[in-house]
């Protein structure tokens, strides 16, 4: 059974450990999230963007045991954009969407953001049902928002949001 007191957030600036993460994402086959970034290519490009003032770069543990990563950037107002990354870590995968759901109401409550954003390709099917079950509305599709070098083109992405008001009404 989930306990929302086993999630531990870490905020981390450390190059070193960035650098880590962006190898275990690399490792676990999730790198291909940065494909619409030109300026992150590899571990060393990764730790210099999350220690950017513009990104705030936080380590997920549930129980003690690392499940992903979170980062918020282009902070306009009281809102956000939020990436994801969950890591591979055995049973404690099936946590994922609860974990998420937790940090995104905390986000919305504790540090008084009114909107969360979200971009994803839109030919990425996992990761908007994804953040369906974080009930997060589809706003739009942009088409040919961001070009991918490794596909060779422009890509639409999918523009998504939670609001506080929203969250308000789940409960």
């Amino acid at each position: 059974m989930f306990d929302k007191d086993l999630v531990s957030v870490n905020y981390i600036e450390d190059f070193a450990v960035l650098r880590a993460v962006y190898s275990r994402i690399e490792d676990e086959g999730n790198a291909n999230i940065f494909r619409s970034s030109e300026e992150i290519d590899g571990e060393y490009s990764f730790a210099g963007c999350m220690q950017a003032d513009y990104n705030h770069f936080y380590l997920i543990s549930y129980d003690s045991v690392i499940t992903g990563c979170i980062w918020l950037n282009r902070f306009m107002g009281n809102s956000c954009f939020v990436h994801f990354c969950g890591f591979d870590c055995g049973d404690r995968r099936r946590y994922a969407v609860k974990i998420g759901r937790y940090l995104v109401d905390d986000w919305l409550l504790k540090y008084h953001y009114k909107v969360l954003f979200g971009a994803i390709p839109s030919s990425e099917r996992r990761l908007r049902l994804f953040i369906r079950k974080l009930f997060f509305k589809r706003a739009c599709i942009v088409p040919k928002l961001f070009y991918i070098p490794t596909e060779e083109k422009d890509v639409d992405f999918d523009i998504w949001y939670k609001t506080v008001d929203d969250l308000k009404r789940e409960i």
